[in-house]
């Protein structure tokens, strides 16, 4: 339940001879208030709606209206001191407050995502750079580029030189599997063809490395890596990790 209403807070208070008032001995000692009113919700200021200017009386609880003359007096010389204060906003400042920290902290994650999204960049180039047999080529592959259809391709690193790895590749029903079956035991199915017989090709690092997309606000086109057919963005390099 939303709880609402209205109250005030005092701003200043003023003795009679502050505001140049004849005090006579024996009388009683009253304060001239200015006191803030403010809409709140859950009790907390929301935004300012006028001022009370009364009079209190020691000894009672009650407020009563300031004479004009008082408050004329009052605004002439303490003008600067009966502003409002900025609180009677607190929940406009809250909620502001709360905002700019969503969008900072989003600002936050979206940094985050393109440092790791470079730091994957250069992890794989590194992988290209320093292959090990073994390692997993998984593509993207496409018959048309620029067409969204596509299906998983992958590649074996079978030996390497200076420049060029020589690849195995695997039969379709591997990719078919991988690409419906999230929880496919990436090792397990590649290990179970291994006496079966593959295509070896040759490939150029450097085609490879063509094939990462390498900008994080740029959309990529997939590239040819010959003497692949189609075009091809290179989705992840796996390497097994030693036994511990």
């Amino acid at each position: 339940m939303i709880i609402f209403g209205h109250n005030n807070f005092l701003i200043k208070a003023f003795t009679p001879e502050e505001v140049r008032l004849p005090v006579q001995e024996g009388d009683q000692q009253v304060s001239f208030e200015v006191r803030q009113r403010y809409a709140h919700i859950f009790w907390i200021p929301f935004f300012p709606i006028g001022k009370l200017w009364c009079i209190r009386v020691p000894g009672s609880k009650d407020l009563y209206q300031m004479p004009e003359e008082v408050k004329a007096a009052i605004l002439q010389n303490y003008q600067g001191e009966i502003k409002t204060p900025w609180y009677s906003y607190s929940l406009i400042l809250i909620a502001m407050a709360v905002g700019l920290f969503m969008y900072l902290g989003e600002l936050q994650k979206k940094q985050e995502r393109e440092d790791a999204f470079y730091n994957r960049v250069e992890e794989k180039k590194m992988l290209i750079d320093y292959p090990t047999t073994g390692d997993y080529y998984v593509f993207q592959r496409y018959e048309d580029p620029d067409r969204w259809e596509s299906d998983k391709f992958v590649l074996k690193v079978n030996q390497y030189d200076e420049s060029t790895t020589s690849f195995i590749s695997l039969y379709p029903y591997l990719y078919q599997k991988m690409s419906s079956n999230d929880s496919y035991d990436f090792y397990k199915a590649f290990d179970a063809v291994e006496t079966q017989a593959f295509n070896e090709m040759n490939i150029s690092r450097d085609a490879i490395k063509a094939a990462i997309e390498q900008e994080y606000r740029e959309t990529f086109k997939p590239v040819k890596i010959p003497p692949l057919e189609g075009y091809y963005k290179l989705e992840l390099i796996k390497r097994r990790e030693l036994d511990k």
